[in-house]
């Protein structure tokens, strides 16, 4: 069970990581 609730955060955070370099990329896109 704690395990699955660690796997579950640990994805949690990667998808957020992900999100913020794809915002990143985007934003570098516009500007540069």
């Amino acid at each position: 069970m704690f395990s699955s609730i660690l796997r579950s955060e640990i994805s949690g955070v990667s998808l957020d990581i992900k999100a913020k370099l794809d915002s990143l990329s985007k934003y570098s896109d516009i500007s540069g």
